[in-house]
């Protein structure tokens, strides 16, 4: 064997001898963590959320023509009864064209009156044979013309004192003023919104929930509603109307709740509220998921994601989930995770893919 060889066998030999026993911990002992079975249970109800009180009934008052507006009757808040006269636009065109349309029906029934007596002496004549076919004609074709020329007068007078009306708004129905449109002072358009008014009676409240639940299921349930300025006054609501989509602007779901008069006659229109529903175990079906608590929420490139534990396994995979909502204290998820896995609750954000793992099972309860 020449003596380089040699050499360097002894040099390799010793190095795998102190290798060895490196390699030997190379391998770290397997991470301790608390788990959590995976559980698929009915969830409980528990929702929550912001609306205000609104009427059931409202309408919009606006002007049938543009025009200068020179008068507003009422402010915001303010009980209107039926026919009351809200605003008005400055009708001094419109008053004259209504006196000139007056003027030109009179000349125009003033002369259908000559027309028609010429008329009428001209069938008399004819019968008696004292005038011709021709001035027979020609009178009743002149009768005819003004009768036109009177129907016409008649139809632009109506269309100029509607035109004069149209300046007014007055109240078609009792109500109260929830909002202005505009102001004393400004032209506006035709069929621009000046005021708007709710009824008298009748009272809703109108919610945007988080697109969570299938809230399908909710309607004719009571809620309890609370105001943001008097959160300790409790009253209660129907739920009577869940948007069948989601509103594209906002992501949620409108939700309605009737109110009765009695509760109706303590709020205001505008009045900020919360409604509340929960139940702990909801009386429809298909409310079913799995809640694990905040600790054990993990993430990766698709989005929310859990360390799994599958049965019979010692290492930890990471499972994307779908949360169906996040709780105070808990996330709910869509029922995806396979039975018999256990979700690592506690040092999660220590592991990664494949790492061996000893469970410690549940996590201890804190005192």
């Amino acid at each position: 064997m020449p003596m380089e060889f040699a050499v360097k066998l002894r040099i390799l030999t010793a190095m795998a001898a102190v290798m060895t026993p490196l390699a030997a911990h190379t391998a770290p002992d397997p991470r301790d963590v608390y788990t959590l079975p995976v559980t698929v249970a009915p969830m409980p109800l528990n929702l929550s959320m912001t609306g205000t009180i609104a009427a059931t009934q409202t309408t919009t008052a606006a002007f049938g023509t543009g025009g200068l507006i020179i008068e507003i009757n009422v402010e915001v808040g303010d009980i209107v009864s039926a026919g009351d006269v809200l605003a008005r636009l400055d009708p001094t065109q419109q008053t004259e064209a209504v006196r000139i349309a007056e003027a030109s029906l009179t000349a125009a029934e003033a002369s259908r009156t000559t027309f028609a007596a010429a008329f009428a002496r001209q069938q008399s004549l004819l019968e008696n044979g004292n005038t011709t076919r021709a001035s027979y004609d020609s009178a009743y074709q002149s009768m005819v013309s003004a009768t036109s020329a009177r129907d016409n007068a008649q139809a632009q007078l109506a269309k100029a004192r509607q035109a004069l009306s149209d300046t007014i708004i007055t109240a078609s129905s009792d109500g109260i003023v929830t909002a202005r449109g505009a102001d004393i002072g400004q032209v506006v358009p035709a069929a621009q919104s000046v005021l708007s008014l709710a009824g008298v009676t009748g009272r809703e409240a109108i919610f945007y929930a988080p697109d969570s639940y299938d809230l399908s299921h909710i309607v004719g349930k009571t809620i309890t509603l609370a105001t943001l300025d008097l959160p300790g006054r409790l009253f209660t609501a129907t739920l009577s109307e869940v948007a069948p989509n989601v509103d594209p602007q906002l992501g949620s779901i409108r939700v309605k709740a009737s109110i009765s008069d009695t509760v109706a006659a303590q709020l205001s229109i505008g009045d900020a509220v919360i409604g509340a529903l929960y139940e702990e175990v909801p009386d429809f079906p298909g409310h079913i998921g799995i809640t694990i608590p905040w600790s054990a929420l993990s993430a990766d490139q698709s989005g929310p994601a859990v360390w799994l534990i599958e049965a019979g396994a010692t290492q930890v995979s990471l499972h994307s989930v779908s949360v169906i909502s996040y709780e105070t204290a808990t996330v709910l998820l869509e029922p995806t995770l396979p039975q018999g896995a256990r979700v690592v609750t506690v040092g999660a954000q220590f592991l990664f893919p494949g790492q061996d793992v000893r469970d410690l099972g549940d996590p201890p309860q804190e005192p």
